[in-house]
């Protein structure tokens, strides 16, 4: 089979198309024959070598951490799903080495849902991380309830995408901050009001329209944005970041502010209840570019550019 790989850490130049052995699944694991692999500015910090001292990596590594395809082998006691039968799924493991961009995996079978069935099979692989990510950040980890606000950094790429839409499902008041050129995409999402970062003071722009601050403050970017969510929630308000995994309240800008760190699990209960969503027409998946296997340099350069509208993935085929 066709993958992409990498033996060591650097620029997008070390990603490698190679030929692999078709894994085996063993107990409780699926073989799958991917459809098309979600690309997710994790997968740029992973080949950085910017999380190896979070998650342990072992050489040769191939990327990616969610898909959309199809069953096509069993492993002893995994029967939950038909051969043929169209799943997607996020299978971050403890250890980083065998992802996504590859024409075969093997997963657990606890970690896949159906596909939804009104999408493109393709466009099915944007939504496990992402989708998976703004749940857990806002509602498990930031708690966000019915008309309470919410801004969101990043509101336009992938995370911030799904973001805006289940906070609004939620009837919470969404804020999302983008550049001007996304708004009305973010409007059709669900967002009740848009901030331009690029030419907007958004700590004032906050302000007037919630003078006493948020309820939560939901960060994508990381750096000073992460800085500025404390200067736009209540003193009784919640942020919650994908990027800042502070060790010490202390290091905080805010210290009596709740806050809270997000590294998004596996959770195939939460991942079919999205798809549900998305079969309802009640979650929108938004795909802004796809790349064929041998082009997963240029995905990666493309996402490193921070500017992504929805997702990106790569198809196999």
């Amino acid at each position: 089979m066709r993958a992409i790989q990498y033996t060591e850490f650097g620029s997008s130049s070390v990603l490698r198309l190679v030929e692999r052995d078709i894994p085996k699944p063993r107990e409780g694991e699926v073989l799958i024959k991917v459809t098309a692999a979600g690309v997710n500015p994790v997968d740029v910090k992973i080949r950085n070598g910017l999380l190896v001292n979070r998650v342990p990596c072992v050489f040769p590594i191939v990327p990616g951490w969610d898909f959309s395809g199809k069953i096509v082998e069993h492993g002893f006691g995994a029967r939950r799903f038909d051969i043929g039968e169209k799943v997607i799924g996020y299978c971050r493991r403890p250890t980083i080495q065998h992802g996504t961009y590859a024409e075969y995996i093997t997963v657990p079978e606890v970690y896949i849902s159906k596909a939804p069935k009104n999408i493109p099979l393709n466009d099915a692989a944007a939504l496990p991380l992402a989708g998976l990510t703004a749940h857990q950040a806002i509602f498990t980890h930031g708690g966000l309830k019915k008309n309470e606000a919410i801004v969101i950094w990043g509101a336009s790429g992938g995370v911030g995408s799904f973001a805006v839409q289940l906070a609004a499902q939620k009837d919470a008041k969404v804020i999302a901050i983008a550049s001007k050129r996304n708004h009305e995409y973010l409007k059709k999402l669900g967002a009740k009001h848009t901030i331009d970062y690029i030419t907007q003071n958004v700590a004032e722009e906050v302000r007037k329209l919630f003078p006493e601050g948020v309820d939560l403050a939901f960060d994508t970017v990381g750096g000073d944005v992460f800085k500025q969510c404390f200067d736009i929630v209540k003193s009784t308000g919640r942020v919650v970041s994908i990027l800042e995994n502070l060790p010490q309240p202390s290091l905080l800008p805010k210290p009596e502010i709740d806050y809270r760190y997000c590294f998004v699990e596996p959770n195939s209960s939460t991942l079919n209840n999205l798809r549900k969503m998305v079969e309802e027409g009640e979650l929108t998946v938004y795909v802004e570019a796809e790349y064929p296997l041998e082009k997963a340099a240029l995905a990666h350069e493309k996402i490193s550019e921070g500017h992504t509208k929805g997702k990106i993935i790569i198809a196999m085929d």
